[in-house]
């Protein structure tokens, strides 16, 4: 009789297809950005050259934003957000390279403005960044928080014919 055979390959078979089937690649591409992320996709938003990708706040409980992370000269990360009510977030900002940065949030249409490199005026601005901490407040909307290391805004990253990278541990909390 080959039911136990049959019943055997069969589980063995489903086994090893839900298990495989839970693999996702999170693979980052250098200098991707996708129009899903502006259109409020809950994902990491990198400009090229930086590294990474982080969830949004609706996966990870009370964190924003965790992590270590490289950021070319003339580059930035960002992640996008939305907010139901008034939120207050505590920030820490570590940068291991001693190369100041600009950690700011605006609303999706001020960051469209940003990529396409206009003027912006942002919701929040903690210019010139090195090492500290704080807190902000940001009213219900739609946002993207940036860490930028260019000289759109106040912080100039250093290097007259090359940028400098710029070593960012990042703590966002609400």
């Amino acid at each position: 009789m080959e039911t136990p055979r049959r019943d055997f390959l069969l589980g063995a078979g489903m086994a090893a297809g839900l298990t495989l089937s839970g693999c996702v690649s999170d693979e980052t591409i250098p200098g991707a950005t996708d129009d899903a992320t502006a259109a409020g996709a809950d994902e990491v938003t990198t400009g090229p050259g930086a590294q990474e990708t982080v969830p949004g706040p609706e996966t990870s409980s009370d964190i924003l934003m965790n992590k270590k992370v490289t950021i070319d000269g003339n580059e930035y990360i960002a992640e996008d957000f939305s907010l139901n009510s008034e939120v207050q977030f505590r920030y820490r900002l570590t940068v291991k390279s001693n190369i100041p940065v600009d950690l700011f949030v605006v609303t999706t249409s001020e960051f469209i403005r940003y990529k396409q490199g206009k003027r912006i005026t942002p919701e929040v601005l903690e210019p010139r960044i090195n090492n500290d901490s704080g807190d902000f407040t940001v009213p219900q909307g739609n946002y993207y928080v940036v860490v930028d290391n260019t000289d759109r805004l106040e912080a100039e990253p250093p290097g007259q014919l090359e940028s400098k990278s710029a070593t960012v541990d990042i703590e966002i909390t609400y």
